[in-house]
Parts: structure tokens; C-alpha cells; sequence
């Protein structure tokens, strides 16, 4: 495989970096293919530790989706990426449980749970539940392509009267989107908002009423970390593969996918005040242990200078009993 020597070329090539003999480095790539990748080349060369977190969940694809062109052409160089960063990499740390599935079986020794570190300040969190207007504000947060359709929610909005909805996020299918919004007439009742700082997001979040999300990927989204961070109810499909074991007993109101569903789902947070406060404050309550800095910070500092893998605490690699990717 040529993809490799040429990334490692080119890489310490344009790198020149030198470091003080008592100086401990470690590298870590976001990302297992191409950041993978090249953390793993940067630890062999400078004789430290390499680490790659996993955000994605590649054996998953949802249904219509297909590659084709640069599309095919970048999925076959990642996946060559991928293949060499699980062989080379010292460690492999997703950052939810469904993306141990896509680590294959031989690598699971060195792989270990870390959950994405997100903070929210306190200033962020919601803290009144009344509604603020006389519509119910519904937001949405997600890149617009196939297998994250806002459609379900849109048309849930447009049966569920008194409700508005945000949409945050860019993508290929946006011009769809738009087209629905103006053939329903439903440009009073839906903004679309392109882009927005994440920063930004987290501070405009609380100002909601509640999150609604659809998503067929296997994945925990980071806009659902915010949201139940800040303390919002949160509306979502139930996952067509199994339930990530970080929902198990969060107070997510989870829906069949369809419009008639989300509608039922937010016509009951609309009805009862108190049940939206608190499924909104145990769910931040509880995303709060899962996703804290602090301890997620410290596994992977402990993960990258315990000298034998036997020092780690905790030690969590993928044991949950499934097969893991081939």
C-alpha cells in the first residue's frame, strides 16, 4: 500500500519539530483514517505514544445512500487510511460504544472507551421551562444528508399547531429542504439556519423548547450531548440498530422515525409543562457524568502515559460481547 510512505513523506517532510530529551509527547489523531493515520506515523518517528479517537461509525450506512465519483474514490483511501492506522496505531479510543463495533477483533486489546468531552458553562443551561412565547420553539441541529431527513419533523411541525422549528445545519439535500418550506407555505413557522459557530450554538440553545433529531447512523451526536447538556428534552428515533448503551436510562422521548410520532411526542411536551422540565434536568444530570471533561481528560492522559497497558485504570476495551467489524 503506497498511501502510507507518501503521507509519511510528505508529513515529516514539512514538520520539522524538535523536542527537549525530558520532554514527554504524545500525538493523537481525531479521526482513524487520515489523522489516524498520520498520528501514527508521528509517534513511530518521534519514538512516543500514538492514540486515534473514533467519531464515526463506518459499518453503518443508511438506507438510499450511495458513492459514487470523489465520493467512492475518498471512502476507498480512507478505508486503505483506516486499515493502517488500526494495524500501526498504539491505541484506539472511541468515543461511544457504537463505534467499538467498527474496530475489528484483533485490535480490541488495545482499544478503549472514551467518551467525547463536552462542557456546557452554567450560565448555558437552561434554567426556566415555562414557554417563553406562545409558540412551542422546536430546534434541530445536523448536517442535511441522506440518512439525517428533517422531513419527519417538518411535517410533524406542520400537524402540531403552535410550534416552530429551527433548523441548524448545511449539506446537500439543503435545496430540498427549501422547496418543502415554500411549496407548504411554511417559511413563517421554519427558519433555516445554514451555518452557526458551535460556540454560538451552546449559548442559543437554551433559549428552546425542546431538540428533535433523526438520524440513521449509528451514532451518539455531539448536538444531542449540547442539547442534554443544556438541559433540554430531547426528541429522537429510536436507533434501527440497537440502543447505545450511554441512552440506558436517559429521559430521551423516543419516536418511530415517523411524523405522526414526533408529533404525538411534542404535542405531549407542549401539554405538560413539568414532564418537559423533568425529562430536561435528568437528562442533563445524567449526560453530565457521561460526557465530563474532567474524567474524560484524565483517561486519555492516563491511556497515554501508563508505561504497561496492565497500569490502566479501568481499563475498558470493547467487551461487550459483539463481534466487532471483520
Amino acid at each position: 500500500m503506497m498511501l502510507p510512505p507518501l503521507v509519511r513523506a510528505f508529513v515529516i517532510r514539512r514538520l520539522n519539530v524538535a523536542f527537549a530529551e525530558d520532554e514527554k509527547v504524545s500525538v493523537r489523531g481525531y479521526g482513524d483514517t487520515f489523522a489516524g493515520m498520520v498520528a501514527s506515523i508521528l509517534g513511530k518517528h518521534y519514538q512516543c505514544k500514538s492514540v486515534a479517537s473514533i467519531h464515526t461509525t463506518h459499518t453503518y450506512q443508511p438506507s438510499g445512500s450511495s458513492k459514487r465519483g470523489k465520493e467512492l474514490l475518498l471512502s476507498i483511501l480512507e478505508s486503505m487510511a483506516r486499515r493502517y492506522t488500526h494495524s500501526k496505531i498504539d491505541f484506539l479510543a472511541p468515543v461511544y460504544s457504537p463505534a467499538l463495533e467498527t474496530v475489528p477483533l484483533r485490535y480490541h486489546s488495545k482499544t478503549h472507551l472514551i467518551p467525547n468531552a463536552v462542557a456546557v458553562a452554567s450560565e448555558d443551561v437552561k434554567a426556566n421551562y415555562q414557554q417563553a412565547e406562545k409558540l412551542f420553539s422546536l430546534v434541530t441541529v445536523g448536517r442535511l444528508i441522506t440518512g439525517k431527513s428533517v422531513l419527519p419533523i417538518l411535517e410533524a411541525v406542520q400537524q402540531t399547531p403552535f410550534t416552530t422549528l429551527t433548523i441548524i445545519g448545511d449539506g446537500p439535500n439543503r435545496r430540498l429542504i427549501e422547496n418543502w418550506i415554500r411549496s407548504q407555505r411554511m417559511s413563517h413557522r421554519v427558519k433555516l439556519v445554514p451555518r452557526m459557530e458551535n460556540k454560538e450554538l451552546v449559548t442559543k440553545l437554551k433559549n428552546f423548547d425542546a431538540f428533535v433529531g433523526y438520524t440513521e447512523f449509528a451514532e451518539i451526536p455531539k448536538t444531542v450531548i449540547e442539547a442534554g447538556l443544556v438541559g433540554l428534552p430531547i426528541v429522537l428515533n429510536t436507533p434501527k440498530y440497537r440502543l447505545p448503551k450511554e441512552y440506558d436510562g436517559i429521559a430521551i422521548h423516543w419516536v418511530d422515525g415517523q411524523p405522526q410520532s414526533y408529533a404525538k411526542a411534542i404535542g405531549s411536551l407542549i401539554d405538560t409543562p413539568s414532564d418537559r422540565e423533568l425529562s430536561g434536568r435528568d437528562t442533563r444530570e445524567k449526560f453530565e457524568i457521561l460526557f465530563d471533561p474532567d474524567t474524560s481528560n484524565k483517561r486519555m492522559f492516563q491511556l497515554l502515559t501508563a508505561a504497561e497497558l496492565d497500569m490502566l485504570p479501568n481499563h475498558q476495551t470493547h467487551n461487550d460481547g459483539s463481534n466487532g467489524a471483520a
